[in-house]
C-alpha cells in the first residue's frame, strides 16, 4: 500500500468511526445532490468541482462532521453524517466567482436527495478594518444584510486577515454591510464595537472605504437551563436594546458559548438583554426567552446569572381562505393570570412570525 493510500485511511476511517461510535443514539445518513453553475440556468448549468458540504447543527450552531463531502467534476455528491436538523452550507472553491448558498433548518433525520443546488456568479467585496489609529483588526467578519433584515445574505472567507484586509465574494444588490469585532485577547484588549453602513449599493467588484472601529464597554454573563439541571446553555442569542431609543444595537458575538458564557461590547448607556433560546424541534426541554430589565452601563460589567425556564413548543400553520400560506404573520401570546380572571399579560417570544410556508 502507498504512503498515499495509507495517509488517506488514517484520515477518514477515525472520522467514520466518529460518526458512528460518536452518540450511540444517533443515526448515520447520507445527503445526495449535485452542485451546478447558473450558466445559462441553474437548473442546466455544468456541475461545479470542489464545492464543499458542510454541516451545522441548527440547536447549538456547531459544525457536525461529514466524510466525502466535496463535489466531484461534475458537481455531484453523497455525503454522510449523523442525523440531525442542520444549517447546510455550500462553499465554493477558493478563487472561484461562485456565490456561497445555505440551507436553513434542513431536515435530514433519514437519508435525502436534494434538487440541483445552482451556484451564481456574484462579484468581489473588498476594503480594510482599522482601529482609530489605522491598525487593522484581524478576524473581523464583514456581513450583508438586505436593508433594514436581519437574515444575513450567507457568505464564506468573510473574515479579515492579519492586516484587517477582506475579500468577500456577494451577489450584486444593496445590502447594509456589518462590520463584527472579535471579542479582546490578551494580543488585542480592546473590546471594539460593532459597525453598520446601510444600503450600500454594489453592482460590481468594488473596494469599500476603510472602516474604522471605535471602542466600547464589556458586558458579559451567563445563561444556565432552568429545566432542573442547571447547564449552560448554548448558543442563546442576545439583544441589548437602548431604552431611551428603543433600538436593538448590531452585536459582534451575540451567542452563548459552550459554557452557556457571554461578552458583548456595548457603548455607554441604559439597556435591557433579551436572552432568546433557539428553538429545537428534536430537544425534549424548550426553554423561554427572557428580557433582564433595564442596565445602566457605564464601565465594564458583569450581569447576573440568568436562568432560562422551561416552556413549550407551539407549531401551526397560517393560511387563507383559499388556503394559500400567509407570510409574516404576527404571533402573540397572552397568558391568564390568575386562571379565569379575564386578565391577561403578554408573554415574551422571539421568531414568532410566519415563515413562507
Amino acid at each position: 500500500m502507498s504512503l498515499l493510500k495509507r495517509c488517506t485511511h488514517v484520515l477518514i476511517l477515525p472520522l467514520l468511526a466518529l460518526l458512528i461510535h460518536g452518540d450511540a443514539s444517533a443515526a448515520v445518513v447520507s445527503l445526495t445532490g449535485k452542485v451546478t453553475d447558473c450558466t445559462p440556468t441553474c437548473q442546466n448549468g455544468a456541475g461545479i468541482f470542489g464545492v464543499q458540504i458542510g454541516f451545522v447543527e441548527s440547536c447549538t450552531g456547531q459544525p457536525a462532521g461529514a466524510i466525502n463531502n466535496i463535489t466531484s467534476s461534475t458537481g455531484a455528491f453523497q455525503t454522510t453524517v449523523a442525523a440531525g436538523i442542520y444549517d447546510v452550507e455550500f462553499t465554493p472553491p477558493l478563487g472561484s466567482p461562485y456565490t456561497a448558498y445555505r440551507l436553513r433548518d434542513f431536515d435530514l433525520t433519514a437519508s435525502r436527495t436534494l434538487a440541483p443546488i445552482g451556484l451564481p456568479t456574484g462579484v468581489v467585496v473588498s476594503g480594510r478594518v482599522t482601529d482609530a489609529a489605522g491598525v487593522g483588526v484581524a478576524g473581523t467578519f464583514v456581513h450583508f444584510y438586505p436593508p433594514g433584515s436581519s437574515d444575513r445574505t450567507f457568505t464564506v472567507r468573510d473574515k479579515t486577515d492579519a492586516s484587517g484586509n477582506y475579500s468577500v465574494v456577494v451577489a450584486a444588490g444593496t445590502y447594509d454591510v456589518k462590520y463584527g469585532p472579535p471579542l479582546p485577547t490578551l494580543s488585542l484588549p480592546t473590546p471594539f464595537l460593532a459597525l453598520v453602513r446601510p444600503s450600500v449599493s454594489i453592482s460590481t467588484n468594488a473596494a469599500l472605504p476603510t472602516a474604522v472601529l471605535g471602542a466600547g464597554l464589556l458586558v458579559s454573563g451567563t445563561v444556565l437551563d432552568g429545566s432542573g439541571a442547571s447547564r449552560p446553555v448554548i448558543n442563546v442569542n442576545l439583544d441589548a436594546i437602548d431604552t431611551v431609543t428603543g433600538q436593538s444595537l448590531f452585536l459582534s458575538h451575540d451567542r452563548s458559548d459552550l459554557n452557556g458564557l457571554y461578552s458583548l461590547a456595548i457603548p455607554p448607556g441604559t439597556y435591557r438583554f433579551e436572552y432568546k433560546p433557539e428553538k429545537c424541534p428534536l430537544s425534549a426541554v424548550h426553554l423561554l426567552p427572557q428580557d433582564s430589565g433595564a442596565f445602566p452601563v457605564a464601565a465594564d460589567l458583569t450581569l447576573p446569572t440568568v436562568t432560562l425556564a422551561p416552556g413549550a413548543l407551539v407549531r401551526g400553520v397560517v393560511t387563507d381562505t383559499r388556503s394559500t400560506p400567509v407570510f409574516d404573520v404576527n404571533t402573540g401570546w397572552l397568558i391568564e393570570n390568575p386562571p379565569n380572571s379575564g386578565t391577561y399579560t403578554p408573554v415574551l417570544t422571539v421568531d414568532d412570525h410566519t415563515n413562507a410556508s
